[in-house]
């Protein structure tokens, strides 16, 4: 099975105000990117999973429609660290996927976490999609 790999997920100035986020997915040595801008209604953690989408779909190359659903973080333990969550809606041909991923980590690696969390929703079903792209061939 074929998995992506998350080599970086980082914040990049484009100029004195805006700000975006850059993912970089790898498989099989070559490299897919996302990016996604920062904004009022866009923070960093829903940009962060907004750009790890893009990267998926580059990678996945088919018509597919995705949509960050919610993000959030929580810490239900002061002892434990946070929990990131995203939901992702997700839709190819006639299929419609409702897709949650979470991953663990602290308060200051949101960017990280936001990336691992949205590879967590969507590994499965990349490899159902490229299994269903490889019968349709």
């Amino acid at each position: 099975m074929q998995r992506l790999i998350l080599k970086s997920a980082s914040l990049s100035s484009r100029n004195a105000v805006e700000r975006e986020v850059i993912v970089v997915l790898t498989a099989d040595e070559n490299e897919f990117v996302g990016c996604s801008t920062i904004s009022e209604t866009n923070n960093e953690l829903h940009a962060t999973a907004v750009a790890t989408l893009e990267a998926i779909k580059s990678y996945l190359n088919l018509p597919v429609e995705a949509s960050v659903k919610s993000v959030g973080k929580v810490h239900p333990d002061p002892i434990m660290d946070h929990l990131f969550v995203v939901t992702i809606d997700m839709n190819y041909q006639q299929e419609n996927f409702s897709l949650i991923g979470t991953c663990r980590g602290s308060s200051d690696e949101d960017v990280q976490c936001g990336a691992k969390a949205t590879l967590d929703a969507t590994n499965r079903i990349v490899e159902y999609l490229l299994e269903e792209k490889s019968r349709e061939e």
